[in-house]
C-alpha cells in the first residue's frame, strides 16, 4: 500500500470537518481547527494520505511549560486521532505517531508528549 504521511496543510480541512462529522459525530469549522491545531502559523497535526484521500489523522496541542515551571519548554499533547474503520489494524496509526511525534521534536524542540 502506497501511503503518504505529512503534516496537514490548509486545503486538508474540508475533507478533515467531513470525516470529524462522520467519525465522531461533532462539526468542526475552519476557525476551530485552527485554534486547537495551528501554533506559529504552521499545524500541529498530521495526517495520513492514500489515494489523495486522508486515512488517518493525529492532532496535538503544544503547551509552553513556563506555566509551571520557570524554563519555557513545550510538551505535545494529542487531542484527537482517527483512522477510517477500513484501514485498521494494518499499523498505519502507529506508523503516523511516529512520524507525527518525530517531526514536534524537529520543528518545536518538544520536551514530551501526552499521549
Amino acid at each position: 500500500m502506497n501511503t503518504v504521511f505529512r503534516k496537514v496543510n490548509k486545503k486538508d480541512l474540508k475533507q478533515l470537518k467531513q470525516q470529524f462529522c462522520e467519525i465522531f459525530g461533532i462539526n468542526i469549522n475552519a476557525k476551530f481547527y485552527n485554534w486547537r491545531y495551528l501554533y506559529n502559523n504552521k499545524y500541529t497535526s498530521y495526517v495520513c494520505v492514500y489515494n489523495n484521500r486522508i486515512i488517518a489523522h493525529i492532532g496535538f496541542c503544544l503547551f509552553h511549560t513556563s506555566k509551571i515551571t520557570e524554563t519555557k519548554k513545550i510538551i505535545a499533547s494529542r487531542h484527537s486521532s482517527f483512522v477510517i474503520k477500513k484501514f485498521r489494524r494494518l499499523g498505519i496509526y502507529t506508523k503516523l505517531l511516529e512520524f507525527s511525534l518525530n517531526h514536534l521534536y524537529i520543528d518545536y524542540k518538544i520536551i514530551g508528549s501526552i499521549i
